[in-house]
């Protein structure tokens, strides 16, 4: 017995097929499904107890005494999850990261974009990035010895102009035939 999509309502709720009972978690979903199900599919390598749920499994590692008896530590937790891309300076900011070295948010920043998270989490070191299809590095050299205008930089195209409040006086004046001072 799966949890499908197909259980969902447009609403964004989904119903149990069995009882009628209903989640607007597809997790909780899922989760329900299993106790209407005999299967035990989580085993533990230890004693050879089985459970229906992982999280179950988990805690029962904690008082295995065939565990504890072998002097065998509590496995780590499973990797699942999205892999992780982003550079240090995009997963703070939440930000989407293109994966570039620099990438375009550290790069409109002027942020040192390091992948140093990713190399801590038990992945391979990222040395390679490759840039943004739209990003324009002509300068080889390292950012700090590159002068301001020579920073890499890429076409937005016609912006709006927004003055401030002292330039839209100035403005107001001038159309106005008043003087000004400055």
């Amino acid at each position: 017995m799966q949890a499908s999509t197909d259980d969902r309502a447009m609403d964004g709720v989904w119903s149990c097929q069995f009882c009628s009972a209903i989640f607007h978690r597809l997790d909780h979903h899922k989760r329900h499904i299993a106790t209407h199900s005999s299967q035990k599919p989580f085993r533990c390598g230890f004693c050879g107890s089985h459970y229906k749920r992982g999280d179950v499994l988990r805690r029962h590692w904690k008082s295995c005494s065939a565990r504890i008896h072998a002097g065998q530590a509590i496995p780590g937790p499973r990797i699942g999850g999205k892999e992780r891309h982003a550079c240090d300076v995009c997963a703070r900011l939440k930000k989407s990261c293109d994966g570039g070295q620099p990438c375009l948010e550290c790069a409109t920043r002027r942020k040192t974009c390091t992948y140093l998270r990713l190399q801590d989490s038990g992945g391979a070191p990222r040395n390679q990035h490759t840039p943004s299809p739209t990003f324009n590095q002509s300068q080889p050299e390292p950012i700090n010895s590159i002068p301001d205008l020579a920073l890499p930089t890429w076409d937005l195209g016609l912006q709006p102009y927004y003055p401030n409040l002292q330039t839209r006086l100035k403005a107001r004046a001038r159309r106005d035939g008043v003087q000004t001072e400055g």
